[in-house]
């Protein structure tokens, strides 16, 4: 389950009626109500992509994987996973995002000043922290 004031629009989650009905379970957010989270499959069945809607205490997150890491854009190094995001309007402004994959700590470095984050688990998580640091998304392509 899923609190309804974890997700916004955009966040990737997992639905296990998609599962079912179509294979594989990755759904992007599009729209929000008060009991239910409205979303498009990620992936194309038999009828193309689909849209339908998930109930907040049906939603869960979708655990980061190595894999999901590397298709959020974040680089292997030999410490753990980075992606850094520079500024591009003021590149003395940038934003680097350290992940220890094993254990879900996240470090941030913010213009060399370093602030550790609660624990990441979940690829929803790590999009709404990319987004209020960024100010852009985090996107996830299967």
């Amino acid at each position: 389950m899923i609190a309804a004031n974890e997700l916004r629009i955009g966040n990737v989650i997992w639905d296990d009626v998609c599962n079912e009905l179509h294979g594989n379970g990755l759904v992007k957010i599009k729209s929000l109500s008060e009991t239910t989270a409205h979303y498009i499959s990620l992936i194309k069945s038999d009828f193309g992509k689909f849209n339908s809607g998930v109930s907040y205490i049906n939603a869960k997150g979708v655990l980061i994987t190595p894999e999901i890491l590397e298709k959020c854009g974040f680089e292997r190094q030999n410490y753990g996973w980075t992606i850094n995001k520079l500024n591009e309007s003021d590149d003395s402004c940038f934003c680097l995002f350290d992940m220890n994959y094993n254990s879900g700590d996240l470090l941030l470095e913010l213009n060399a000043a370093y602030c550790p984050c609660p624990k990441v688990e979940h690829l929803h998580q790590l999009q709404n922290l990319y987004f209020a640091l960024c100010g852009e998304e985090l996107n996830y392509t299967p």
